[in-house]
């Protein structure tokens, strides 16, 4: 299955919001009555979407998704079609999809998408003129498929999908296909959507590939996408209110904020998820020595069981002086964050469990330390590192695990005016040894990483320049 309980598709910017939005049930054209989720423009731009679900069927991810179609001008409807052998209502994270989609055909699946459509279509849907079809992992195959089974159908877009379900259509399809393909996803090696869009090619079906270069399957998740607070966390509780509400408004999905000398790391999240109601947060990091493996994941899971799916548990060893002025002593950091994870795992806990657990995971920057981020937690959040650090990182954690690197963002337009801010943003990293280190072994001198340290250092740890070129820095 493609996404978790705390996974959320990206926020577009909200151009006119959405009205009604509500749980409906469906009739498929062989009468099987099914779940749906739909949600109204409150500007419509006469187009409409049709959400094919991963084997989950309408969870909080797709039913958010369609939500955010809506606020863009979209008529959106989510359709589960797993009904039919599985029931409706909520499925857990274990649920053993691939019974049910054994069971379950592209006829069947092309039924309940017309249903979907007529539904937006209609004029409780919104009479619709343009549908479309969007689909994720085995939904994404089925997707695709929608253009041949679905007359009139404005194109097809699939995330995730197995070329291999869907070749048998390619000669009836009809509208075009948007392929959107994770680099990285191991379910479906690159060479199968190679011979993929040479048979649509040949068939004479209009189609367009994009190919997201390492990114693993399920990319499609703002979950760890977010704001560094850094200086921010240190604001009065009521501008800090403010000011989180006001970043989650703007459509990030994590708020990351740090522990060293500031706020307590849990306290602080707490003040930031009562004063938003959707972003996630996460520790960036809690520090592993000020505080015993068991008061860290049971503060942890305190706060996962009162805002479920929204926080992320970031942990670290930090850095020497930051331990030891604290009254810490600051050793084998490797081998202590081992025993470290083993006595979390092991942590009473006698209030009820959240659901879902908290994500964990590690400040890495070391490739042991990434081994053990890989092995043991959901994956790791490396700081102030170049995007070469990110690209080894990625190679050693596989496809599946979380990689969310800190990237800084200067907003000046040429290096001079970045520089300026930058620098003092740098110095305080080039002085603790552990970013030198890591640095140093990804082939920057020790001359380069002296304060304020030189262009060619500067530009690989800080994007600047125009509007787009930061993006572009940040996306790539």
């Amino acid at each position: 299955m493609c996404y978790s309980n705390d996974a959320r598709p990206p926020l577009p910017p909200i151009q006119g919001g959405s009205t009604d939005d509500s749980d409906l049930i469906l009739t498929s054209a062989d009468g099987t009555r099914l779940g749906a989720y739909a949600a109204r423009a409150r500007t419509p731009t006469g187009a409409g979407v049709v959400v094919i679900p991963d084997p989950r069927g309408l969870h909080l991810f797709y039913k958010e998704l369609v939500r955010r179609f809506a606020e863009t001008g979209i008529d959106a409807i989510a359709v589960d079609y797993l009904v039919r052998t599985a029931g409706m209502g909520d499925r857990p994270e274990g649920f053993d999809f691939m019974t049910h989609i054994r069971q379950t055909t592209p006829e069947q699946v092309a039924a309940d998408v017309r249903a979907g459509v007529d539904y937006l279509r209609s004029a409780a849907g919104g009479s619709v003129e343009s549908v479309f079809t969007v689909g994720f992992c085995f939904g994404g195959a089925q997707s695709w498929r929608q253009t041949a089974a679905q007359p009139g159908l404005a194109g097809a877009i699939g995330l995730y999908g197995r070329p291999a379900v869907v070749r048998d259509a390619i000669p009836q399809m009809k509208a075009p296909l948007l392929l959107l393909i994770a680099g990285d996803d191991a379910a479906t090696p690159r060479e199968e959507f190679v011979r993929f869009e040479q048979e649509l090619t040949q068939a004479g079906v209009p189609h367009k590939q994009v190919v997201y270069e390492g990114a693993p399957h399920s990319f499609f998740d703002r979950k760890f996408d977010g704001v560094w607070l850094g200086s921010m966390a240190n604001l009065p509780a009521a501008a800090l209110r403010q000011a989180v509400a006001e970043i989650e408004a703007m459509g990030f999905g994590t708020i990351w904020i740090g522990e060293a000398v500031g706020r307590e790391p849990f306290a602080a999240c707490a003040l930031i998820l009562s004063s938003t109601s959707q972003v996630a947060v996460a520790t960036g990091i809690a520090n592993i020595w000020v505080r015993d493996a068991t008061a860290m994941i049971n503060g942890a899971r305190t706060l996962a069981e009162a805002w479920p799916g929204r926080f992320v548990l970031g942990i670290g060893v930090s850095h020497v002086p930051l331990v030891n002025a604290r009254g810490h002593q600051y050793e084998r950091p490797l081998t202590a964050m081992g025993a470290y994870l083993e006595a979390m795992e092991n942590a009473p806990y006698r209030p009820p469990m959240p659901d879902p657990p908290p994500p964990v995971l590690l400040a890495a920057l070391g490739v042991k330390m990434m081994q053990l981020a890989r092995e043991r937690t959901a994956g790791a959040h490396p700081y102030f590192v170049p995007v070469e650090h990110t690209l080894e990182a990625r190679r050693i954690l596989g496809g599946d695990p979380v990689l969310a690197p800190e990237q800084a963002v200067v907003f000046a337009r040429n290096r001079e005016g970045a520089r300026k801010t930058g620098e003092r943003y740098m110095k305080t990293y080039l002085n603790l040894e552990n970013y030198c280190r890591n640095l140093e072994r990804l082939g920057w001198s020790r001359d380069e990483l002296e304060p304020p340290a030189d262009d060619r250092i500067f530009d690989a740890v800080a994007a600047w320049g125009a509007d787009e070129a930061s993006a572009s820095r940040v996306v790539t």
